[in-house]
């Protein structure tokens, strides 16, 4: 497991899971499946927020294509 401050927030990351996040030179980049795992928007402007409206701080409306992909892992 390693640790990971974003925004002040203790991030834990599990090795298991590399598909959630990539390194991009030194900077850590979640994938939309990590955004959607977490629940909400951290309003940060990723890369690949998966909320409509974007880097909005705290929305939780996902994008209509994302909507498919996340009630098909539920």
């Amino acid at each position: 497991m390693v640790n990971w401050h974003v925004q002040g927030e203790l991030v834990k990351l599990n090795k298991e899971r590399e598909e959630l996040y990539y390194f991009e030179g030194s900077k850590i980049v979640f994938t939309p499946q990590y955004h959607i795992e977490r629940g909400y928007c951290c309003g940060s402007g990723c890369r690949h927020c998966p909320y409509e409206p974007n880097h909005i701080k705290e929305n939780i409306e996902l994008e209509k294509q994302y909507k498919t992909i996340n009630n098909g892992n539920s």
